[in-house]
């Protein structure tokens, strides 16, 4: 899962930092650190604030056991309608329990503010006696009952989760509501659900806990044209009299209270077989001819994994679904996964950033997290670390090494950013303050990092047979860390507490002083190794197997493995007739650990041309001073980042000497970072002929990024030209596009565009109102009279109809307001009266009519921050433009 308290953050700060120095002075938009960000999804940097963290204490009043089980959940069967005005679920539920080991003649589930109609057991109509509390609810059963006896709960309630008394740690409803009542405009009518960590509860009663299973049915009478998923198959769907339709879906296979989902709206769906395994991807309607991209390469996936772990996907479906404004990146919903709407993109945007990271992790899960669950919040990397790995071996698969090492130096970023930030913590935290915290880059990154260094030391047989163990042995059960270990031992006939307790259980990681010292005389390589981590979160020294490889002159490479487990570790490799080129202390690219080498540039170098690595390539050149021996290599360089990393090198002095070479990686690279980022720098280099190439690029760009710098550049040289540009690839744009191109249309004289601005009002999502509503007053600033009497007919009647959100009401009042400031400002004549006149006396019609007298206020002296407030997003930047994030 991936939760959507991100730390959004840079990279390659390096980079940015030698990208910005080198820059000569920018003739077009400016590029900052903003525009490289990740968008808010996954997975990859999930670091929690360390209030939602909050404070760990290790007395045993705060250690987090798993949820002890009085009783066996069998079997879930809900059947629901929905009380779309209030934003309640009507609900009956049926739970098949039986106790656990003792007997039992009360029951206690999690149920959060119900109301409760009545309890019976099935088979009978005498009402059961209960208690509740808004919170947990406690059913006195009329007898007691053995642990080999089934009986059935039949419950009545209405559910309301928007009248939940949300806390500071309890900020999530479970189920969602989107656009309710239909008034929000660009916003369908939705309703999902988000159930991790103990969240379904809010929707149906049960044991809110990720060490329980059953297997579940439920009934969705919905509007007849709303389109349901949830998990399993669809058994059958009827019409009702009433206009409504009943779906029933049925999941055969036990899985955990939390991975239950619905999700309800109007939506387009692509369906396809996969070993007789139906697949489904739903999207907007709009994304229609996008969907299989949307969700890339599933079926490729679904092969892929299955093979690799030798267990085939164990599930009756796999569904893909996006909804509106979800509180996440995406969920692993067993069998119907739920993603966050950025991922709805057309072809544009997929050339930008493919969906490969975030559809191969919510895919992995169903291994690890679906069929094999952590049983406490406490072991989550067990879900999560897995997922992220999932990552990297899908990278490793299908676009090779150098890509998938490059994904995880971002993890390492990532995790190493999450430390300095809020402070290391075991991977597996028993003593969390809170569970919300668990979603972070210790849990993701750390973990996923801590598989890939087990699989290097075991070996790639051995690493995948022991998953292949542990699913087996472990399928449909909750687990803890000791449960992998024990895969790895089995398999191994090795005793690896050492690498389990200092990995998963001890916090921190090593940080290495490294010195190598070649004796001329003795023909000996001495490598010193000094653990230099702070000793109090890290008080014992790591076990580190060191896997040295010495790169001679003539190309030979030596491996010399060893042993560090002190906080000093002196190395001698005897018997090395010449002094090497360079060495690496990790030489397998895969200890987790911040490591600093005493190299030499002219090892650096050396380091670079004979690389055989990304990651053995790329550290030597962040490190070198003078990038101008390698630009010509990097510039070549099979793999994108080394040369995105080029241009970034150049400046005014090395620029002029690659102009050919950038034009031709702005024309022909196949990756549209490289484009972008070459177009950029023949861009500021100031010559009037890029011109020239910024159209031709227009005219067959296949990438938004590349084309948004473009239209920046020709904005500079030329705006009526990047005016006409934009109105051509308006039409099909996507929304973060159109958001872009109204940024150009807003310098535009062409009193025309005033139209698209007028939709793009009534329109746009409310929440994005503000953005929408400034471009447009600077549009207008400068317009005729006869304009802006147009302006203020539409903007009236759009903050006079009844239904309209509040925001969209402010909105067209303030474009009202901007008028009349506009009008005054110039000079007098009979016509700016008789104008100011009308847009007044309209301004007033808007007060007039408006019964709200928040809304009246607000109209009167708009208040832009307390609009803000109202979940206003942050307009999308360039999110690819120099470095994915993947």
């Amino acid at each position: 899962m991936n939760l959507a308290r991100f730390t959004i953050f840079i990279l390659f700060s390096a980079v940015l930092i030698s990208w910005n120095a080198c820059s000569p002075a920018n003739k077009i938009k400016q590029i900052t650190a903003s525009d490289f960000t990740e968008e808010l999804l996954d997975t990859i940097f999930v670091t929690p604030d360390a209030d939602v963290r909050g404070p760990r204490i290790t007395s045993p009043s705060n250690y987090k056991p798993s949820a002890t089980i009085h009783y066996d959940l069998i079997h879930t069967s809900l059947d629901l309608r929905f009380d779309w005005e209030n934003r309640n679920v009507i609900g009956k539920a049926e739970l098949t329990l039986k106790p656990y080991f003792k007997s039992l003649q009360k029951v206690t589930l999690d149920a959060v503010n119900f109301e409760i109609q009545n309890i019976v057991l099935k088979g009978s109509n005498n009402p059961i006696e209960f208690l509740y509390d808004r919170q947990i609810l406690t059913i006195n059963l009329p007898r007691s009952y053995s642990r080999n006896e089934e009986f059935t709960l039949l419950i009545n309630y209405i559910a309301k989760p928007y009248e939940t008394d949300l806390s500071d740690a309890d900020t999530e409803h479970g189920l969602y509501f989107i656009n309710h009542n239909g008034q929000s405009k660009g916003l369908p009518m939705q309703i999902w659900t988000q159930g991790q960590t103990q969240n379904n509860s809010k929707w149906f009663p049960t044991f809110d806990h990720p060490n329980e299973r059953c297997t579940q049915e439920v009934k969705l009478t919905v509007d007849a044209r709303f389109k349901t998923l949830s998990n399993g198959k669809l058994i059958s769907s009827e019409p009702n009299a009433d206009g409504t339709r009943t779906d029933h879906w049925y999941q055969s296979l036990p899985h955990p209270p939390y991975l239950f989902m619905m999700a309800v709206g109007e939506y387009h769906e692509e369906k396809e077989m996969w070993n007789n395994i139906p697949l489904h991807y739903f999207v907007e309607k709009p994304f229609a001819p996008f969907a299989k991209k949307i969700y890339n390469h599933t079926p490729e996936m679904l092969s892929f994994f299955s093979e690799k772990l030798q267990y085939p996907y164990p599930w009756d479906k796999y569904a893909q679904i996006t909804v509106r404004d979800y509180n996440s990146g995406a969920m692993e919903n067993t069998g119907a996964v739920v993603f966050n709407e950025f991922v709805q993109k057309n072809n544009y945007e997929l050339a930008d950033n493919d969906n490969d990271y975030i559809v191969a992790h919510e895919l992995f899960h169903h291994w690890f997290g679906n069929l094999v669950t952590c049983e406490s919040w406490a072991n989550l990397t067990l879900n999560e670390g897995f997922a992220n790995y999932g990552e990297y071996l899908w990278f490793e698969y299908k676009y090779g090494k150098d890509r998938a090492d490059f994904h995880r130096l971002n993890e390492l970023i990532g995790y190493i950013s999450e430390v300095m930030s809020v402070g290391p913590r075991p991977t597996i935290d028993y003593y969390h303050a809170s569970r919300e915290g668990m979603f972070d880059a210790h849990s993701y990154n750390k973990g996923g990092m801590i598989l890939h260094m087990l699989r290097n030391y075991v070996g790639d047989e051995a690493f995948f047979l022991s998953l292949h163990t542990y699913l087996k042995e472990n399928a449909f059960t909750a687990v803890e860390v000791d449960e992998l270990r024990m895969a790895f031992e089995d398999t191994t006939g090795e005793d690896l507490n050492w690498f389990f307790d200092q990995w998963f259980l001890q916090s921190g990681h090593p940080e290495l002083r490294v010195e190598y010292q070649y004796d001329d005389i003795k023909k000996n390589l001495n490598v010193s190794i000094f653990q230099t981590q702070d000793t109090i979160s890290c008080p014992t020294a790591f076990v580190l197997p060191i896997h040295l490889v010495m790169v001679m002159p003539n190309g030979e490479r030596i491996l010399r493995s060893f042993k560090c487990d002190k906080r000093e570790c002196i190395e001698t490799i005897e018997n090395v007739m010449e002094k090497p080129s360079y060495c690496l202390i990790d030489g397998k690219a895969d200890l987790l650990a911040i490591i600093d080498e005493n190299k030499s540039q002219e090892e650096l170098l050396a380091q670079y041309r004979g690389g055989k690595s990304f990651m053995e390539k790329y550290m030597a050149i962040i490190r070198l001073e003078d990038k101008t021996p390698v630009l010509d290599n990097l510039l070549q360089e099979p793999f994108y980042v080394f040369r995105s990393e080029a241009i970034s090198y150049l400046d005014d002095t090395t620029a002029v000497n690659y102009v050919l070479k950038l034009q031709e990686l702005a024309m022909m690279d196949p990756h549209a970072e490289v484009r972008a980022l070459a177009l950029y720098t023949l861009i500021n280099m100031d010559d009037e002929s890029v011109k020239t190439l910024c159209k031709r690029m227009l005219d067959m760009e296949t990438s938004y990024t590349v084309m948004k710098v473009a239209l920046e550049g020709l904005k500079y040289f030329d705006l009526e030209d990047a005016i006409t540009y934009a109105k051509k690839i308006y039409p099909d744009a996507s929304p973060d596009m159109e958001e872009f191109l109204m940024e150009i249309f807003a310098q535009s004289n062409d009193e025309s565009l005033s139209d698209i601005f007028i939709k793009q009002m009534e329109n746009i999502r409310a929440s994005k109102i503000v953005g929408i509503t400034e471009l447009y007053q600077i549009f207008l600033s400068d317009k005729s009279y006869s304009l802006f009497q147009k302006v203020t007919e539409a903007m009236t009647n759009l903050a006079t109809q009844k239904q309209v959100e509040k925001e969209r009401k402010i909105a067209a009042a303030g474009i009202i307001i901007s008028l009349i400031q506009y009008i005054e400002e110039r000079p007098e004549s009979e016509e700016k009266q008789k104008i100011l006149a009308f847009v007044k006396l309209k301004f007033d019609e808007i007060t007039f009519k408006e019964k709200n007298e928040e809304i009246r206020k607000e109209i009167a002296q708009p208040n832009w921050e307390n609009i803000l407030s109202h979940s206003l997003r942050k307009r999308p930047t360039w999110n690819t433009f120099m470095f994915h994030i993947f």
